[in-house]
């Protein structure tokens, strides 16, 4: 999934929460960011994670679908890799780990500090809140992010496992 849209997006949210002199407000635009960074990084590895059903063309291919449906989340272990070994397999997605384990630690990273972030969004309201970190930070996230996912796929396709069309 492009990440030029999101990227610019989170600039402009970012400026905004800069100009912004009511702390509420400030907050609201930081609370923004986080939200929308990771609503896109739960629907990049949703697509990955489609795609790959796709593209090996799998028996369980439905019920497959069904379990990336169910996924709300986006944390590394819990929901990326969780659901890439149902699909993968364990061998494979540690083959790819070892092959980029640079891009999978700041993949990793990026995913759990976004996650907690967000949880911590998710779970306040504007008057109760207590710091966030800012709509840059959460920039700075998607690009580890999108970096990870875009190196994550090209070691898959690497691997020669899907099926010739």
């Amino acid at each position: 999934m492009d990440a030029t849209d999101i990227k610019n997006l989170l600039v402009k949210i970012d400026d905004s929460f800069k100009e912004e002199s009511d702390n509420h407000k400030a907050w609201l635009w930081a609370k923004m960011a986080t939200l929308e960074a990771s609503g896109w990084a739960e629907e990049c590895i949703e697509d990955l994670l489609t795609s790959c059903i796709d593209q090996l063309g799998l028996r369980r291919k439905q019920q497959l679908l069904d379990k990336i449906k169910k996924n709300h989340g986006f944390h590394y272990s819990a929901n990326f890799k969780d659901i890439c070994v149902q699909i993968l397999g364990n061998i494979i997605f540690e083959k790819i780990e070892d092959k980029i384990p640079n891009e999978c630690q700041h993949l990793e990273s990026a995913l759990n500090e976004l996650k907690t972030n967000r949880d911590r969004c998710a779970h306040t309201h504007v008057l109760n809140a207590g710091s966030t970190e800012a709509p840059h930070i959460s920039l700075s996230y998607l690009e580890k992010i999108d970096i990870g996912l875009k190196k994550f796929m090209d070691e898959l396709g690497k691997m020669e496992i899907f099926q010739e069309t």
